[in-house]
């Protein structure tokens, strides 16, 4: 009976995000939306996700949801004229890393660790307070520590050459719909 009344279904894959990096604070989502359909040649109207701080106050990094044909074609810029100035665009990747452990999965309010993790060096302080000249993914020293492994620890924790880090953005790709 209970069978008949439960249905189970793959949920649908969301569509891929795209980062605009440090636009200006007082320039609206209209010109943004007005260049990609002028420059960019992007007909529908792209949904904002969200914002937060680029390299300064006054600077915001811009996310948003492109559907797939969309992202094809926007992905072969590598910038995008916004007020006279150009701007890094390049594809976003939604994943949890924890300020706190480095670990992925979670984020500092949700870590059980007792210990703090610097992503720069591994050694037992903040990241942002680190003056360590020698680099350490302290989740590579860890897996190479703990598990017998053999991979490279001289990247930091968000190294495009991170083993973890691709692993998380395997896993979010899995999720995403590129067709």
């Amino acid at each position: 009976m209970l069978k008949t009344k439960i249905l189970i279904k793959t949920p649908k894959r969301r569509h891929p995000s795209i980062i605009i990096y440090n636009v200006q604070v007082d320039v609206p989502e209209s010109e943004i939306q007005e260049i990609f359909k002028n420059h960019m040649h992007i007909d529908a109207e792209l949904k904002l996700r969200f914002k937060f701080r680029g390299k300064s106050p006054n600077h915001q990094n811009w996310i948003f949801e492109t559907p797939a044909a969309e992202f094809s074609s926007l992905m072969q810029y590598n910038k995008i004229p916004i007020c006279w100035q150009m701007h890094r665009l390049g594809e976003f990747f939604h994943y949890k890393l924890c300020n706190f452990c480095q670990s992925f999965g979670h984020t500092t309010k949700d870590c059980t660790f007792s210990t703090l993790s610097c992503g720069h060096c591994a050694g037992h302080h903040m990241t942002r307070d680190c003056n360590h000249e020698f680099i350490t993914c302290v989740n590579c020293f860890k897996s190479n520590q703990n598990n017998g492994t053999n991979l490279p620890t001289w990247h930091h924790t968000r190294h495009s050459s991170c083993p973890y880090l691709q692993s998380e953005i395997d896993k979010y790709r899995a999720t995403r719909d590129y067709a």
